[in-house]
């Protein structure tokens, strides 16, 4: 009887220690998976912005260049000679 005992005990502790790779499966594929969904959206959203940006820095036809004179404030020197 004690030879039975003791392979029941060995069964109950290697059942416990097994490891079951059944969802370390699952999550790497759930993260590869997340991998592709991301780079899809990433890229995507690149496009978007590039299009975007094209659109916005190509002239039109009717742009015209104007100079604008520029105009230094007065010195303090300046003020207090015209006050």
């Amino acid at each position: 009887m004690k030879a039975k005992t003791k392979q029941t005990k060995c069964e109950q502790t290697n059942s416990l220690t097994q490891v079951n790779t059944t969802y370390a499966r699952i999550c790497v594929i759930l993260l590869a998976l997340n991998f592709c969904v991301t780079g899809y959206v990433l890229t995507g959203v690149l496009k978007l912005q590039q299009e975007a940006l094209a659109q916005t820095t190509t002239p039109t036809e009717n742009t015209e260049v104007v100079a604008v004179p520029l105009v230094t404030p007065p010195t303090v020197l300046e003020t207090l000679e015209n006050k």
